[in-house]
């Protein structure tokens, strides 16, 4: 009886390695991005924190001031803006309207908040009444 080869090849063709390597590749470039994004929205919404607050602020001093005095710190009516303030690098700017309400002499109060992030403008609004005390 002659003794046969047996032909067992065991392991990897270079067409499986390279194939192994480009679906490993795609994996890592998504794993990449997914960072990326990551934080680019932890930047963009850090700035929405910080315009929160720069507004809130804003609005509570509008809504602690009077309505009816002759004070200089009166709620008056009309457009209104505010110097830019700079947080982090970012230039916020601010403005509102105050109006009289019809029925009573009550106030509105719209603030918006505006700034860009990469070229992209954004912006933040708020929206108050301030009733006579």
């Amino acid at each position: 009886m002659k003794a046969s080869l047996i032909n067992n090849q065991s392991g990897f063709t270079l067409i499986e390695l390279a194939f192994a390597i480009l679906v490993f590749a795609l994996g890592i470039l998504g794993v990449v991005k997914m960072q990326t994004e990551a934080v680019r929205n932890t930047g963009f919404s850090m700035q929405m924190s910080d315009a929160v607050n720069l507004a809130e602020d804003q609005m509570e001093r509008l809504t602690a001031m009077d309505i009816s005095s002759s004070i200089p710190a009166v709620l008056t009516v009309g457009n209104h803006v505010a110097d830019p303030v700079t947080v982090r690098g970012i230039s916020y700017r601010m403005s509102w309207q105050v109006s009289q309400l019809a029925s009573n002499p009550s106030r509105r109060i719209d603030l918006q908040v505006l700034w860009q992030e990469r070229g992209l403008p954004h912006s933040l609004s708020l929206n108050a009444i301030k009733g006579q005390e």
